[in-house]
Parts: C-alpha cells; structure tokens; sequence
C-alpha cells in the first residue's frame, strides 16, 4: 500500500533517463515549452493531452522549458 505525502494523490510523474522530469498532474498543455525548445524535443500528446519527450538525447539541458513552465511541470536534471 502506497504511503507518504502523495499516497492518496494520483499524481504521475513521467521520468525520461532522468534528464527531462515532466509532472503530469501538472502540466496544462499550454505549449510554451514546446514553442520555446530548440531541439523540438517537446509535444503536447494528442491522447493525453499533455507534454511528452521524443529524443531526449537531443536535449541541450540549458533548461529553458523549465524556466518557461508556468506550472512548474518540468524539471531538467544534470
């Protein structure tokens, strides 16, 4: 049985090699980060409805999705 502070939440967390963390819970798919990414790794998933990677080893990690994110869905990780 899941226990801690998110036990009861449904929140998922979409962990791609550990680079590019995108918090489903959060993210709204307003598409700033996908109009913002250089390497145009980022999409808005038709079927979900939210932010989803295509080749994170394409990612310049300079996090600007992160820093665009107004619900703070995204985190990059070094």
């Amino acid at each position: 049985m899941p226990h801690g502070p998110y036990a009861g939440n449904h929140r998922q967390e979409t962990q791609v090699n550990k680079i590019v963390l995108i918090d489903e819970y959060l993210c709204t798919a307003c598409g700033k980060c996908v109009v913002l990414c250089p390497e145009r790794i980022l999409y808005i998933d038709e079927a979900s409805n939210k932010c989803k990677v295509r080749d994170e080893s394409q990612c310049d990690k300079l996090a600007g999705c992160q820093r665009v994110c107004p619900t703070k869905a995204i985190k990059i990780t070094l």
